[in-house]
């Protein structure tokens, strides 16, 4: 059977160096400049944008899989003289001591253990530094030791070694050291101890450990003075240390501790120091750097500039206003690529390699969608004259003969000159009277395109609704709009597309592919990944919490637009908190942050229609949409909420607030009404 080249989504944790060089594109690094400039830089983003990608480069050893590979290292060459070590916080170990961790335990021994940290921080990372060197100097060929700016060799190391280890701030935990090779067996040795230590094996360390605790940050500097002083490395060559997986210092205040933010404040000590000879880089899930990153055993805190720069992937790749800054779609299309050359769908007849738009196809325009979703003639005309006959009653017979005349041939149109005339129809001051149904081959909002624009994606998602129809998704439009610049929720939805276009084909034979897949396949697969993306909200701090959430939102805003049949408020798929508010309620703002942290809903600042008001909006994480059945889109004003609406949605609140989804046959429990004034019950051209 065929097989799907979207199944393993985290190649760059799975695979060989070499093999990564093949799936690695380039384009990350094109807007990534800082990482490969001094500076300490914090690299945060959601699961799966690329942080652990960007860290991969700083490695030597996939610059050595580069260069087998004969391609171009993707990092130009004025930046590319460096050399990286680093420390996988998950991998490594360091995260168990914890295990050590107990109610009630005395704030010296957590202080102690948190001292620890530091020590084992330290020594894996000067022993992944001395590697990194030895492997250079055993494996790299003399023009990539000259980019680099390495220019010993291996009888060099051994002086290097032998000054390190004189070096007073290990506390003579080296004494004696002469070779690197026995430099290598004390840093074994010392990591043998801990992991007995750290397994329970031995619940105290030897004094050998416990007297010779080295200061955060301090061997490493020290190691790189080493190097230089006996020409090992060049005096230009940039050192930068790799931090993965920084977050999971968060999941470590346990046991009614902070021991997990005492860890990260070490870290931050180290960053502190402004040290030209070091460049450290985190890589860090969004919820897992704080605003106001404190220093061990300090009020002072980081300055971001001065102590740190920000790269931010989720706005790297994120959608504004003007798409030609856009750069998500061209990262995605290279992925897309790079996975299918290496498939058995990788060419077509003529050897070119099949493109992302020859196998989605192009998303339904508007006007498909709608005859899509309601395809009997007879169904058609019921809908549209059980609209009609909902108007008020004032509406004039000749607009609810253009309706249903409409209907025949545009049912989308007739179902928004519906809402066009309710909206018309409600009596406000200075309102101009509905006057006249426009001519056949005309529109009410002809002149006005926005009236329309606006409001298409919200009339899909109604006439849908009332014909008892899944939404469509589909076409390489929809796939990357669902993205949102997230390169996992990418591969994702082409894993599941994939999944759903095999078991359509069951029966054909091996290498007779036809693309595009059909519409109605990937709708069926991009269903299958929201409804899965929804169930794995369990990571985390509060994801029972955040999962409610999600679940009492995704329905509410489901039957507030379905109900919006005026459309008078066509962006309500999203909501807004007034800053103050979010300030003035700590906890609130804490969930949400989270909730924005763990991939469950998008954020960013909102210009109010109040002057002077300064808001934030929330919107689900539009993989989310299918779903809900909700458009995935953004238009318009989102619903105004306070945070008592909030409240209501996570359940503090005895208001009834939650509705049932389409699929469900259960009684609409009424809503307590919205707080939010109507924003668009004049014109909103």
């Amino acid at each position: 059977m065929a097989s799907n080249p979207f199944h393993d989504l985290y190649l760059s944790e799975s695979i060989s160096e070499d093999d990564l060089v093949k799936f690695f594109s380039p384009i990350i690094v094109d807007h990534s400049g800082v990482v490969f400039e001094a500076g300490n830089v914090i690299i945060r983003g959601l699961q799966g944008t690329g942080k652990t990608m960007l860290l991969n480069l700083l490695r030597p050893e996939l610059r050595l899989a580069y260069h087998r590979a004969g391609v171009t290292f993707p990092v130009s060459a004025r930046a590319s003289k460096f050399i990286g070590a680093g420390i996988n916080l998950r991998k490594c170990g360091i995260l168990e001591f914890a295990q050590h961790l107990e109610q009630n335990i005395d704030p010296k021994q957590v202080q102690e253990l948190a001292l620890l940290f530091a020590d084992f921080f330290n020594y894996w990372v000067v022993a992944d530094l001395v590697n990194s060197v030895q492997l250079l100097i055993t494996s790299a060929p003399p023009d990539l030791l000259t980019e680099i700016g390495v220019k010993a060799s291996e009888a060099d190391l051994d002086e290097f070694a032998k000054r390190l280890a004189a070096d007073p701030c290990w506390f003579g935990a080296l004494d004696g050291v002469d070779t690197v090779a026995e430099l290598n067996v004390r840093f074994a040795n010392r990591f043998v101890e801990y992991r007995r230590f750290l397994n329970l094996n031995v619940f105290e360390l030897p004094s050998s450990i416990t007297d010779t605790k080295t200061v955060v940050g301090d061997p490493i500097l020290k190691a790189v003075d080493a190097l230089r002083s006996t020409h090992v490395l060049e005096e230009n060559t940039k050192i930068f240390v790799r931090i993965d997986q920084y977050e999971q210092l968060t999941t470590l205040n346990v046991a009614g501790t902070t021991y997990g933010a005492s860890c990260q404040e070490l870290i931050h000590k180290a960053l502190a120091a402004r040290d030209g000879r070091v460049s450290y880089r985190i890589g860090t899930r969004t919820h897992g750097w704080d605003d106001r990153p404190a220093i061990y055993r300090t009020t002072d805190v980081l300055e971001r500039k001065r102590d740190f720069d920000i790269h931010d992937m989720d706005e790297l790749f994120r959608r504004r206003e003007n798409r030609g800054t856009w750069w998500f779609p061209q990262f995605a299309q290279d992925i897309f690529l790079k996975r299918m050359k290496v498939s058995e769908y990788g060419q077509t007849g003529t050897g070119l390699t099949v493109s992302m738009s020859s196998v989605l196809g192009k998303s339904l325009g508007a006007s498909a969608r709608a005859e899509a979703y309601v395809t009997n003639p007879d169904s058609r005309r019921k809908l549209i004259e059980n609209a009609v006959a909902s108007l008020p009653e004032n509406t004039p017979a000749d607009w609810r003969s253009y309706i249903n005349a409409l209907a025949g041939k545009d049912v989308l149109s007739a179902w928004l000159t519906c809402a066009w005339v309710r909206q018309k129809s409600v009596k406000r001051k200075n309102a101009p009277p509905l006057g006249n149904a426009p001519a056949e081959n005309s529109t009410p909002w002809t002149g006005k395109p926005y009236w329309h624009k606006e409001r298409v994606h919200l009339g899909l998602m109604q006439l849908a609704s009332a014909n008892r129809q899944a939404p469509m998704w589909g076409g390489e439009s929809d796939v990357i709009s669902l993205s949102d610049g997230q390169i996992l929720v990418f591969l994702f939805l082409l894993q599941h597309i994939w999944d759903a276009w095999l078991r359509d084909r069951r029966g054909n034979e091996d290498g007779d592919f036809q693309f595009p897949i059909s519409q109605d396949v990937q709708s069926q697969g991009v269903r299958e990944a929201s409804t899965e993306w929804r169930s794995k909200q369990t990571e985390g701090p509060n994801a029972y919490k955040r999962k409610l959430f999600v679940d009492t939102l995704g329905k509410h805003l489901y039957v507030k637009l379905t109900g919006d049949k005026s459309m008078s408020n066509p962006g309500a798929n999203g909501f807004s908190l007034e800053n103050g508010e979010l300030i003035n309620n700590p906890d609130i703002k804490k969930f949400l942050m989270d909730a924005v942290g763990y991939g469950d809903l998008v954020e960013a600042p909102h210009t109010s229609k109040k002057k002077g008001e300064r808001r934030t909006k929330y919107y689900l994480m539009p993989i989310l949409s299918p779903y809900f059945r909700i458009p995935s889109v953004h238009t318009k004003e989102p619903e105004y909420v306070f945070v008592r609406q909030v409240r209501a949605w996570l359940g503090e609140s005895t208001t009834p607030l939650v509705q049932a989804l389409p699929s469900e046959s259960v009684e609409v429990v009424p809503e307590v009404p919205s707080p939010q004034q109507r924003l668009w019950d004049e014109d909103a051209a």
